[in-house]
């Protein structure tokens, strides 16, 4: 299972899954499931879902919640409307001051982690959290 494959069976709810599922594997429906994933984050699982108030939504304070979550140097980007950084797995710090606090449509994942940052295009800042299975 990839990364965004793996974001979806984490964080989307369930009766959602397919649909994501089959939107990621097509290059073709790229735009169609950053806009329904990313842009519209209501079929997010809410219980796992903590918001960033705006005050704190900047790149150096995201990092920082994030590692000591558990986030690690590396992430997973599951969607990101604008720039370069969309659907790929590259250095965190970069990500996070690209897309933190820019109200762009973006996921950032980080795979094994059970840990997330979503952010919409209307600014609102979460951390996505699934506590590992005992």
């Amino acid at each position: 299972m990839g990364p965004a494959q793996e974001f979806i069976r984490t964080f989307v709810a369930a009766e959602r899954q397919e649909r994501y599922l089959a939107l990621a594997s097509k290059p073709s429906r790229r735009r169609d499931f950053i806009s329904a994933l990313a842009h519209d984050g209501r079929h997010l699982e809410r219980k796992f879902m903590q918001q960033i108030p705006a005050v704190d939504a900047v790149a150096a304070k995201v990092a920082a919640l994030l590692k000591s979550l558990g986030a690690g140097p590396r992430c997973f980007v599951v969607a990101a409307s604008h720039g370069e950084f969309d659907n790929c797995a590259t250095d965190t710090a970069p990500v996070l001051e690209a897309l933190v606090g820019k109200s762009t449509d973006c996921i950032v994942f980080f795979p094994g982690a059970g840990l997330a940052y979503y952010e919409n295009h209307e600014g609102e800042c979460h951390v996505l959290r699934r506590p590992a299975a005992r």
